[in-house]
């Protein structure tokens, strides 16, 4: 446990730029796109869910735009003066829009020009998100999660301290957030091999995860459901404060879990994530008194999603050998759908009076049913549908595809996971040295890093943890 803390410390410490663009990148999304207003003096307007779809609607075309020309958009990717353009006009985007809202005899129609600002916002988020997730995706699905976590705890901190600045604090934030993307994606993008990023995997024919897919509208969904269910129940406070604290207890619980277990991302999903969704629908469905306990913790079990959905894409373009922009840009795209549909369904739901519990039942219907649909031993193993198993040329044994998942996982070389491999087979140091040609030395320093990158101090535990991974994936 200590020497797996030791090395997940590390792995923050080498990658604090990465963490402080993560940081921007979630407090930049929960200031702008995860707390609409849909109340009025307390009352829940459905009328003022409809521009939010249309935003929502126009930031899921972006992400279509992304999946069709990926390839063609990839080189811009790695110009730095783009990076600087793409900040800008989200900068300018919340400019105009905080304008709008200020200067109300300026500007006349305040929509149209809010419109114009929320679109140019739109744009520039979806580009930002396609370029920092295919960054964090090439320090490995493990790495990814480590800084992920960090990075939506900081951000989730600097949310609730906006939260009680008022309006005002919050507009600063959505000003100078994009500028302060700026010099931090350019140091991140400093240290990394731009090319290998965004261009590694251009030419070969994608399959499309659509499990993973599924999984992803079902979590737009249930996001849709919140942001709906947050306004209609009437949650006092500062919704961005709401959502902080939130956040920050599902980085703290993924965090601990990390530490604590090594569990693989189709438990995390399908027997973690997903239940505790339901579980909070469940409070709202049956007891009034204990509604917003509830939906903290749909928000909570939401954000726990997110962060295990951005080791998965990192896991499928490094495993599966993807193109990283196009794997977040259409994961992506199927979680704003679902977006638009949950929002959709449950305004619908409230506008013909249908009770906030009777909706949340029906929620929980869904998400279940998807749940017990899309789990599956075989997700990781096959990439949530990227190969199917009628197709699967693959000679490995289960036991050298949990080796191969852990190495990857953990950040393994080559020669450690063949090493790897051989100790979890019961082979003793001197037999591995023959084998590989090597000498006793180098095989004794070897197994010490593999030991220390998966957090373990014996051989016994090493074929333990296969063991436990190789179950998992056999049919």
């Amino acid at each position: 446990m200590r020497d797996r803390i030791k090395t997940y410390v590390g792995v923050l410490r080498d990658n604090t730029a990465i963490v402080a663009s993560v940081a921007l990148f979630f407090l930049w999304l929960g200031i702008t796109f995860q707390v609409p207003d849909f109340a009025v003096d307390g009352t829940f307007e459905p009328g003022l869910v409809a521009p939010w779809i249309v935003v929502a609607f126009c930031y899921a075309l972006g992400y279509l735009v992304a999946v069709l020309w990926y390839r063609k958009i990839a080189s811009l990717f790695l110009r730095r003066r783009f990076l600087v353009l793409v900040c800008l006009v989200m900068a300018a985007g919340a400019t105009i829009d905080i304008a709008s809202s200020w200067n109300t005899d300026f500007f006349g129609s305040v929509s149209r020009v809010a419109y114009v600002g929320s679109i140019l916002m739109c744009l520039g988020t979806t580009l930002i998100v396609v370029m920092t997730a295919s960054i964090v995706a090439q320090i490995g699905a493990r790495n990814t999660l480590l800084v992920s976590v960090a990075g939506m705890l900081v951000a989730a901190t600097l949310m609730v301290a906006l939260g009680f600045m008022g309006v005002w604090g919050k507009d600063i934030a959505r000003l100078f957030v994009p500028l302060a993307m700026i010099p931090v994606n350019l140091l991140v993008f400093k240290g990394m091999p731009l090319r290998q990023v965004f261009m590694r995997g251009l030419n070969k024919n994608t399959a499309w995860p659509h499990k993973l897919l599924a999984t992803s509208a079902l979590h737009g969904a249930v996001f849709g459901f919140y942001i709906v269910a947050y306004s209609a129940l009437g949650v006092e406070g500062s919704h961005i404060a709401f959502n902080g604290v939130c956040y920050g207890i599902a980085a703290v619980v993924l965090g601990v879990m990390m530490v604590a277990a090594q569990t693989d991302f189709n438990h995390l999903i399908y027997h973690r994530a997903f239940p505790a969704m339901a579980f909070g629908m469940l409070l709202i469905c049956v007891c009034a008194e204990a509604s917003v306990l509830g939906v903290g913790i749909v928000a909570a079990g939401y954000a726990f999603l997110h962060l295990i959905m951005c080791g998965v894409c990192s896991y499928l373009s490094k495993q599966f050998d993807l193109p990283a922009p196009w794997v977040i840009s259409l994961t992506t795209l199927f979680f704003v759908g679902g977006q638009v549909i949950g929002a959709g369904a449950t305004t619908l739901s409230l506008w013909l009076e249908a009770p906030i519990g009777d909706v949340a039942a029906c929620a929980i219907f869904v998400l279940l049913i998807g749940s017990l649909g899309l789990s599956g031993i075989r997700n990781v193993r096959f990439g949530w549908g990227v190969v199917r198993p009628s197709t699967d040329t693959s000679t490995a044994t289960p036991q050298e595809f949990a080796v191969q998942y852990l190495a990857l996982d953990a950040g393994l070389t080559s020669r450690e996971m063949e090493i790897a491999l051989c100790l979890a087979e019961g082979k003793k140091r001197k037999q591995i040295a023959d084998e590989l040609c090597v000498s006793d030395q180098t095989v004794k320093t070897h197994v010490s890093h593999i030991y220390t990158k998966l957090g373990i101090h014996s051989k016994e535990e090493l074929i333990e943890l296969v063991r436990e991974r190789a179950s998992s994936f056999e049919e």
